[in-house]
């Protein structure tokens, strides 16, 4: 019964551990008497249940902190997405004021009534006025677009760093280091 046990008690950390380095430790060091080679097991087994009991809380922790990383490289791109949305609106409305400035600046010497030609100048102006804003606009959000760029660069390189640690990590658990 009590090899039983044991033999129950070597298995389930192999099948944990994938049982490489347990296996080569084993077959190293396995001597002739089946007792001393069930104590050599048994240390065996619970220097690997050491091993993982004390890198379980390190995964964990940096599984976690690699959810939090991955959910911030999210948000930053999608922080870039909507800076080069509102960018290509920008440039779009900005295409469209200035055809629109054209065809006012082209009528203008064509009109002689005063009040249309009036009217022609004041909406010169505005568009003017309304180009200037968005120029003003559009360079804003290309510094934030270079902004965003940076920081959507940064934060994967952070969760490139944690995905690494924790294959890292596994390799270790796994004995491949």
């Amino acid at each position: 019964m009590h090899r039983a046990a044991a033999a129950l008690a070597v298995l389930v950390p192999v099948a944990l551990l994938g049982g490489t380095a347990l296996q080569r430790v084993h077959a190293q060091q396995t001597p002739a008497d089946p007792v001393a080679a069930l104590l050599v097991e048994v240390r065996e087994l619970r220097i690997a249940m050491e091993r993982l009991a004390s890198a379980t809380p390190r995964m964990q922790l940096l599984t976690s902190r690699l959810t939090i990383q991955e959910e911030r490289a999210n948000r930053a791109s999608r922080d870039l997405e909507g800076v080069r949305s509102e960018l290509e609106n920008i440039r779009t409305e900005i295409q469209a004021l200035r055809m629109q400035a054209k065809m006012v600046e082209d009528s203008l010497p064509r009109e002689a009534e005063p009040r249309q030609r009036e009217e022609l100048e004041r909406q010169k102006h505005m568009l003017a006025t309304r180009l200037e804003t968005l120029a003003a606009r559009e360079q804003f959000l290309r510094n934030r677009e270079a902004e965003a760029i940076g920081i959507v660069g940064q934060e994967q390189a952070r969760w490139q760093e944690l995905s690494s640690r924790l294959d890292e990590l596994e390799r270790a658990l796994e004995g491949r280091k």
